[in-house]
């Protein structure tokens, strides 16, 4: 992963708000909706990586945004993940070089 704290900072893990501030605490989340310029964040957590792939597979998530990561690579069953990516609609792939 090129920058998983990178991640955390910012807020892009789905049970963390940014600078590894707790999801569950109102003044933190008040805190950070404010910042955003937002009316308010939700209490309860993102879907993890492989809750993702359940929901690719059920039809729940019809599109998904891959950042600097290889799902194929760092999560279990590649062939589960590979046919669960194969049934979204739409598919993003970011990367930090051109021919990762």
């Amino acid at each position: 992963q090129p920058n998983a704290m990178g991640g955390r900072e910012v807020g892009g893990i789905s049970s963390l708000l940014p600078a590894h501030r707790k999801l569950a605490d109102p003044e933190a989340r008040m805190e950070v909706a404010d910042f955003w310029n937002v009316v308010q964040l939700p209490s309860e957590p993102g879907m993890t990586a492989t809750q993702m792939i359940d929901a690719l597979e059920s039809g729940q998530l019809k599109a998904i945004w891959i950042i600097c990561t290889n799902p194929l690579v760092s999560l279990p069953n590649l062939n589960r993940v590979e046919s669960a990516l194969k049934k979204a609609k739409f598919v993003i792939v970011q990367d930090i070089s051109e021919n990762a």
